[in-house]
């Protein structure tokens, strides 16, 4: 059972280098959500990254969060009970969708855009919310033979043709040394940050055992 993202610890202090990397809370757009991906089942589908530069951010969004909302193995309503099932990111990411059942509501209709089948059947109703089971077994069309042979230069395509596509200029092989270097200087950090975590898991796990 994976804990909620976020409600357990800080995963990183005030003076953590990868704080620098982290969206201004007013600015960030929680379309994000739809368009992260870590491939399990209830992930939604990875999207390049290619295909959000050049201005194309807000349609690419767009058409992620329908997409999403609008699949019924992520947002379904049993008119029977009246229950509007939504995935759990819903509720991990609560605040980022309004904070509230009802803003929460507002932006997934706003999502699916006109004539989404859900909206006509809960109109005038208050659906009592439900999250559904995250599914964490990986989603067999996402995944890729890995080739350890050939796993660094695989590695070093990938970069350059992103950052190439990012910034129009093709990556050298020193710049690829320095992000191998930066990434290797962030390992302990994250190692520490899973440690705590973990402990963190297992204080919560002896509690519940005991209750």
């Amino acid at each position: 059972q994976y804990p909620p993202p976020g409600e357990l610890l800080r995963v990183m202090g005030k003076d953590d280098p990868r704080r620098g990397f982290v969206l201004n809370p007013v600015y960030a757009d929680p379309r994000v959500h739809f368009l992260l991906s870590c491939g399990a089942k209830s992930c939604p589908p990875a999207v390049s990254i290619a295909r959000m530069n050049d201005g194309k951010w807000e349609s690419v969004a767009a058409e992620a969060a329908k997409n999403f909302v609008t699949d019924e193995n992520q947002v379904r309503y049993d008119a029977d009970s009246n229950v509007l099932y939504l995935n759990k990111i819903f509720s991990w990411y609560k605040k980022d969708f309004g904070g509230t059942e009802a803003l929460m509501l507002l932006n997934i209709r706003r999502y699916a855009g006109e004539g989404w089948e859900v909206a006509g059947k809960i109109e005038g109703k208050t659906p009592k919310i439900k999250y559904m089971k995250y599914d964490w077994q990986p989603h067999a069309s996402r995944i890729k033979t890995y080739s350890p042979a050939k796993s660094d230069a695989n590695a070093f395509k990938m970069i350059s043709s992103y950052l190439k596509t990012s910034f129009g200029r093709p990556t050298s092989r020193t710049r690829y040394a320095e992000i191998r270097q930066e990434r290797r200087e962030l390992e302990p950090l994250e190692k520490k940050a899973a440690e705590e975590l973990e402990a963190r898991m297992k204080e919560i796990q002896a509690k519940n055992e005991k209750a």
